[in-house]
């Protein structure tokens, strides 16, 4: 997920929920190498139906 053109990743999150559903990675994102961190990423993984919820904070 990513802030809009001409704002600012300030932080953000995620979360996993469903049967023996785990967050593995939920951390900034990269558009491309070398540029600034500009959004949110995230990873899950479980047995059944994952619901992976993310969010990114802009300024």
């Amino acid at each position: 997920m990513l802030c809009a053109a001409g704002r600012t990743m300030i932080g953000g999150g995620a979360f996993a929920n469903g049967w023996l559903a785990s967050l593995t990675t939920a951390k900034p994102a990269l558009t491309s190498e070398g540029s600034p961190r500009n959004g949110w990423q995230a990873q899950g993984t479980n047995w059944e139906n994952l619901n992976l919820g993310l969010y990114v904070s802009c300024v």
